[in-house]
C-alpha cells in the first residue's frame, strides 16, 4: 500500500509508534478491524465495543502476522509495534483520509435515503466493462465501513464505487473528508433516519455535505426527480446534473417497456446532447426505480468515457443481490426477497415490484425504524398503498406494523389483512399460508430479522434453478434432428438465445448436458428443444415419450439482446445448421414488435436431402433465404454468399452456427460496419462455468476477472462479435 510505512501511519493519526525502532518503514499490505481476519502484513485496529474489546486480541493478530496494532491502551508486553491513539475509531478515518490522497483511483461516493446499494451495484456493473472496479462490500457503508472501504484500494483499482450511510449528523463530513469523492451522487431525499435527522430538508442537509470535497473537476449527481433535488442549484459550488424521468434532466430514458418481473426495456438519452447517440438497453431486474438506477449510471459511464455500448452492456450485465429485491424460485411459486432494510419509499418500490406479478400475490411486511413521531401515520400509509399490488394477503408483523394493519384493512377488507405482535408468533403460524403458483413479496427493517421468513419459505438459489419437466411431445424433424416440447415453470424466465441443462429421466445416471432453448410459449408454460443426437445423452432424448420427465436446470447464459434491434428496418439472422433452432425463438420475438418485411433468416443447410428443419416455421415471422452445401436448393454455397446474391441489406446481425460460419459472419459484420450478435452455444460443457472448457479469448480484458478470456456458458453464449475471437 502505496506510501504506507508505520511511521507515516503514526503521524496520520496523530498518534505514538510504540516498539517499532527498525520498522517504521515497514508498509501495510491492509486492514482489519475482525483478528479473525487478519493476514500477514495487515493493521490491526483495536476498537472498543459493547459486547467485544478489540484490545483483548492484539497478541492474537501479532500471531498471525499483523505488522502493527492501533490501541487506545497498551497491552502488557505487547508482541509486536503498536500505535497508542485517543480513539481507535478516530485513527481509522484519519488514516484512511491520509491513505485515499496517496492513490490514484477516481472514487464515485453514493448516497441517499433509498437505493444506495442497488445503484452502486449498476453504477460498478457498468464501469467494470472498461475500469478495475472496486465497490463497497456487505455493510460496509457507515462511518466506521467506510473507511475500511477505502484501505482495500489497491493500485489495480482504476475506479472505487462507495456507499455512504449516515444516520445522525456530522457523519456525511466526515465520510466525505475521508473519500474524497470526484463523484458525489444522491440517488434521493426520503424519510429514513428522519428520527434523528429532524425533517426531509435536515436529511438533505447533511447529505449534501458528500459535496464538499469534490475537487474542481469533479461532479455532483442528482436524481431530478426528487422533489427535493431538483430544485437544488448549487451542489458544492458545482450546478448538478441530474438523471430521471423528466426530460430536463442531463440523463433521461424513453420508450420505456415493463417486462413485469424480468425488467424493463429503454432507450437512454440526454437533454444536453452528450451521448453520440441515444442507445437502447435492458435493465434485468424489475421496477422503475432499477430504471432510475441504470440511468445514473448511464451519467456516471459517460463521465468515465465509456462509450454508449459499454454502458448498455454495463446494465444488461447486471446481479441481483440477497436480500434486495432478490427473485427466488421455490417450490410454491416466486419469492422477492427484500429483505435487508426498508422505510416508506423503498416499501412503495417494492409493492410496486409485486404489482408485476402474475397470480396470486401474498405481502409480508414488518416494521420500519427511525421514522420518529410520524412512524405511525407513516405504517398506515404503506398499509393503504398495498391495495396498488392487488394482493390476496397481507401479513403485517411487529408492534408498528399494526398501523400497516389498520391502513391494509382499511382498503384491502379485514379478511385479507393478518397481523402478529412478533416475529416468532409469525413463523409459528406460518405452515399453509402459502400455494402453489404464488408470488410472495418479504421486506422489513434490518432490525425485524425477516431473513428468518426467506429461509423458512424458500430456499435460495443464485442464477438457476431446477425443475422436474414434463415432455409433452418429440418429434423427428430430419435425420439425427429432433424437437421436444417440455411443460416448465422456466418458460416464464426464458429468454431467446438461453439454454437449459438437460438432465436423464432414466436411471442412467448421464451427465447434464446443455441444449438452447428453439422456442419460449411463456403463456403455455412451454420449452421448444431442438438438438442434433451425437451420443447416449441426446439419444436417449430422442427415444422419450409423453409423460416422461427430464431434470432442467436453467434458464442460463446470457442471451440475443432483442432490444438492440429496436428502430432497425433490416434484420439479418443467420443460421448453420444445428444453429439455427435458438435463432427460431429470437425471430417470433424480433416479429412482437417489427413487421415481417424487416426481418430476414438466411439459413444454410447440407443439401434438401438432409431436411431442411425449421425453415417453414422461421417463414411465420418473415422472409427466409436458404443456402446449401450441394446447391440442391437455395443458393450454392455458403450463407454469406446467399446475402450477396440476394443483396440483403442489414442493420444489425444475429447468428449462431458453427465456428467457420461464426468467423465468415464476424468479417462480414466488420467489413459492413454493422454490429453482429453471434452465440458461441456449439462449445459449451457443463453449463455453469466449472469445467472451463469453454472459453473464448477476448478482445479486452474483462475486468470482472481481470483476464483476456470469457467463459461460454456464464458471459455467453452471446457474445458482440467485436469482442471475442473465434
Amino acid at each position: 500500500m502505496k506510501n504506507m510505512t508505520l511511521a507515516n501511519i503514526a503521524k496520520a493519526a496523530n498518534g505514538q509508534l510504540i516498539g517499532g525502532e527498525g520498522r517504521e518503514n515497514l508498509e501495510i499490505t491492509g486492514a482489519e478491524l475482525d483478528s479473525r481476519k487478519i493476514k500477514e502484513g495487515n493493521l490491526f485496529f483495536a476498537t472498543p465495543g459493547e459486547r467485544v474489546d478489540g484490545h483483548k486480541f492484539i497478541a492474537d493478530v501479532f500471531e498471525k502476522g499483523a505488522y502493527a496494532a492501533v490501541c487506545e491502551k497498551l497491552p502488557e508486553n505487547p508482541a509486536g509495534p503498536c500505535i497508542l491513539v485517543e480513539s481507535s475509531f478516530q485513527a481509522l478515518e484519519d488514516i484512511a483520509a491520509f491513505y485515499r490522497r496517496q492513490i490514484d483511483c477516481r472514487v464515485v461516493a453514493i448516497t441517499g435515503s433509498v437505493g444506495k446499494t442497488s445503484t452502486k451495484e449498476v453504477v460498478a456493473s457498468v464501469l467494470s466493462e472498461k475500469y478495475n472496479v472496486l465497490k463497497t462490500e456487505g455493510n460496509l457503508n457507515n462511518n466506521i465501513g467506510l473507511p475500511l472501504m477505502v484501505l482495500r484500494i489497491r493500485d489495480e483499482h482504476e475506479a472505487a464505487v462507495l456507499e455512504m450511510g449516515i444516520s445522525h449528523f456530522d457523519e456525511m463530513e466526515r465520510m466525505s473528508r475521508t473519500a474524497l469523492p470526484d463523484i458525489a451522487v444522491i440517488t434521493n431525499i426520503g424519510t429514513s433516519h428522519i428520527e434523528n435527522l429532524g425533517t426531509q430538508e435536515g436529511i438533505y442537509k447533511e447529505k449534501s455535505h458528500i459535496f464538499d470535497y469534490l475537487p474542481e473537476n469533479g461532479h455532483a449527481v442528482v436524481w431530478g426527480d426528487d422533489p427535493i433535488l431538483k430544485k437544488v442549484e448549487n451542489a458544492g459550488g458545482k450546478k448538478p446534473l441530474t438523471y430521471g424521468r423528466d426530460g430536463s434532466c442531463t440523463v433521461f430514458c424513453k420508450n420505456e417497456v415493463s417486462k413485469g418481473l424480468l425488467g424493463s426495456d429503454f432507450c437512454v438519452t440526454s437533454s444536453d446532447g452528450r451521448f453520440a447517440e441515444d442507445f437502447d438497453t435492458h435493465m434485468p431486474l424489475p421496477g422503475p426505480h432499477m430504471v432510475n438506477n441504470a440511468l445514473c449510471a448511464s451519467l456516471i459511464g459517460y463521465l468515465f468515457g465509456l462509450s454508449e455500448r459499454e454502458i448498455a452492456a454495463g446494465i444488461r450485465k447486471v446481479k441481483p443481490m440477497n436480500g434486495r429485491s432478490n427473485l427466488i424460485k421455490t417450490s410454491w411459486g416466486l419469492l422477492i426477497d427484500d429483505c435487508y432494510n426498508a422505510n416508506p419509499a423503498s416499501m412503495e418500490s417494492a409493492i410496486d415490484m409485486l404489482s408485476l406479478a402474475d397470480g396470486r400475490k401474498i405481502a409480508i411486511l414488518g416494521d420500519m425504524f427511525e421514522l420518529g413521531e410520524n412512524a405511525p401515520a407513516m405504517h398506515r400509509e404503506v398499509g393503504e398503498y398495498t391495495k396498488k399490488a392487488d394482493p390476496a394477503l397481507v401479513v403485517c408483523v411487529g408492534e408498528l406494523s399494526e398501523n400497516m394493519a389498520e391502513g391494509a384493512a382499511s382498503v384491502l377488507g379485514k379478511d385479507k389483512v393478518q397481523y402478529y405482535k412478533t416475529l416468532d408468533s409469525f413463523l409459528e403460524n406460518i405452515d399453509g399460508l402459502l400455494q402453489e403458483g404464488d408470488t410472495c413479496l418479504v421486506k422489513a427493517s434490518h432490525g425485524m430479522n425477516f431473513a428468518k421468513i426467506v429461509e423458512k419459505i424458500g430456499k435460495k438459489v443464485e442464477s438457476m434453478i431446477r425443475e422436474e419437466a414434463e415432455v409433452l411431445s418429440v418429434e423427428k424433424l430430419a435425420d439425427g434432428v429432433w424437437r421436444m416440447d417440455l411443460k416448465t415453470g422456466l418458460a416464464s424466465l426464458a429468454k431467446p438465445g438461453q439454454f437449459v441443462m438437460v438432465g436423464s429421466h432414466s436411471e442412467s445416471h448421464l451427465l447434464m448436458r446443455p441444449i438452447s432453448i428453439s422456442e419460449i410459449d411463456k403463456k403455455e408454460g412451454i420449452l421448444r428443444l431442438v438438438w442434433r443426437t451425437v451420443g447416449y445423452g441426446t439419444n436417449e432424448m430422442a427415444a422419450a415419450k409423453a409423460g416422461d420427465h427430464f431434470t432442467l436446470l436453467g434458464p442460463l447464459g446470457n442471451g440475443f439482446p432483442v432490444q438492440e434491434a429496436d428502430n432497425k428496418k433490416h434484420i439479418l439472422l443467420i443460421g448453420g445448421g444445428i444453429g439455427a433452432p435458438p435463432l427460431l425463438g429470437m425471430m417470433k420475438a424480433l416479429a412482437e414488435k417489427h413487421s415481417a418485411d424487416e426481418i430476414t433468416a438466411v439459413l444454410g443447410y447440407r443439401g434438401e436431402s438432409a431436411g431442411l428443419f425449421l425453415a417453414d416455421d422461421f417463414k411465420k415471422y418473415g422472409n427466409v433465404v436458404i443456402s446449401s452445401d450441394d446447391g440442391s436448393v437455395g443458393t450454392h454455397g455458403t450463407v454469406i454468399d446467399a446475402i450477396k446474391e440476394n443483396a440483403l441489406d442489414a442493420d444489425i446481425i444475429y447468428s449462431c452456427g458453427p465456428m467457420p460460419m461464426l468467423s465468415a459472419v464476424k468479417k462480414f459484420a466488420a467489413e459492413k460496419g454493422i454490429t453482429a450478435w453471434i452465440s458461441l452455444e456449439e462449445r459449451m460443457a457443463c453449463g455453469v462455468g466449472a469445467c472451463l472448457g469453454c472459453v473464448v479469448k477476448t478482445k479486452h480484458v474483462d475486468h470482472h476477472s481481470h483476464v483476456n478470456n470469457a467463459r461460454i456458458c456464464t458471459e455467453g453464449p452471446v457474445f458482440d462479435a467485436e469482442e471475442v475471437e473465434i
